[in-house]
């Protein structure tokens, strides 16, 4: 069993070849002295608390205080011959560190003398300095020097004025009563138009045929006769439909083909499925009337150029039921889709 000499003498060993008693553990001293670890544990403890009193692991010694008065009164002097905290003045030798008072702490004469001195050397060198951003008194800007001058602003943009006042709920639902009448009555004159007299005139029943022509050409493929007369707008009546109307229709250019159907026989039957027409709605109508209503404009730009107010009256009472910017805008679009063209004279049909 090592005794606590032969302990502290073998640690004294170890921390003075590492350098430092930090560095000395159980295992290098039981190498030393060759006792066992849970011997010499504790005698190494009080070793470390014994050398720690003493303050031999210290490695710089606190320095001895000095009054802070001399060091005051040592500075003054070397203000009064030129020189500042590190400089004596000319031919003096550099004055050494202030002393630091107990604890290590920088005196407060010698901080302040530092941040104050490091102050007027900033400034000196920033005075000296020229942004480089900032151009010389006199001397003309890149926009100067090009000679542009700046682009005037546009003008704010007139407020929006309602050339018309807005329609009443009453008013509104006689505009639409009027765009249906005429939009219903231009498509029965364009039925009439496509039924040809030759096609019902030596049937049985003429007008049963004349019906039954307008509703083909109505839909647009071959119809069943129960179709035909559920319309209701066929004057047939009859319980038995797939007999006695081939009956009234005998004589006419319809015929009944192989499926039953009934359809003209001077032209095929159209071939393929049809699209279902969407029901018509005041939107379907509105549009099919502007439609009609740019149909009389080109029929009078046919006579020549014609100008944009020259135009609207020869529409009119029924382009009023139209939103007010409607002929300005169709005959822009009319314009860009090669249509039309403007001309001195207003505006140009083209061919």
């Amino acid at each position: 069993m090592a005794t606590k000499t032969e302990v502290y003498a073998a640690a004294d060993a170890e921390a003075a070849e590492r350098g430092s008693a930090k560095k000395v553990t159980v295992a290098a001293v039981c190498r030393r002295c060759g006792g066992r670890p849970h011997e010499i544990e504790p005698l190494l403890a009080g070793w470390r608390a014994e050398r720690a009193r003493r303050g031999e692991d210290r490695r710089h010694p606190a320095p001895v205080p000095v009054p802070i008065g001399d060091f005051l009164t040592g500075r003054a002097e070397r203000k009064r011959n030129g020189g500042n905290d590190r400089n004596g003045g000319p031919g003096a030798a550099p004055d050494p560190e202030p002393p630091a008072p107990a604890g290590g702490a920088m005196p407060l004469a010698s901080a302040e003398s530092d941040f104050l001195a490091g102050r007027r050397m900033r400034r000196a060198r920033m005075a000296g300095r020229v942004p480089v951003n900032v151009l010389p008194p006199g001397m003309p800007t890149a926009k100067q020097r090009k000679g542009k001058p700046r682009k005037p602003r546009k003008p704010p943009k007139p407020a929006y004025v309602r050339k018309r006042p807005k329609p009443t709920a009453e008013e509104k639902r006689e505009q639409d009563a009027r765009i249906t009448a005429h939009v219903l009555r231009a498509r029965e004159e364009r039925l009439d138009r496509l039924v040809k007299p030759s096609d019902y005139r030596d049937a049985k029943d003429p007008p049963v045929a004349k019906a039954v022509a307008l509703e083909l050409r109505r839909a647009g493929r071959p119809l069943m006769p129960k179709r035909l007369i559920d319309t209701g707008r066929v004057p047939f009546t009859t319980n038995r439909p797939y007999r006695d109307l081939p009956v009234a229709l005998a004589g006419s250019r319809i015929f009944q083909t192989e499926s039953g159907s009934c359809w003209f026989d001077y032209e095929p039957a159209p071939a393929g499925r049809i699209a279902v027409k969407p029901p018509d709605t005041i939107t379907i109508f509105r549009r099919e009337f502007a439609d009609l209503l740019w149909e009389r404009a080109l029929a009078a730009l046919r006579n020549g150029p014609m100008r944009r107010a020259a135009i609207s009256a020869a529409l009119q009472p029924e382009i009023a039921d139209l939103n007010p910017d409607w002929l300005a805008q169709r005959l822009k679009r009319e314009a860009k889709a090669k249509t039309i063209a403007a001309c001195p004279g207003g505006w140009l049909l083209l061919d």
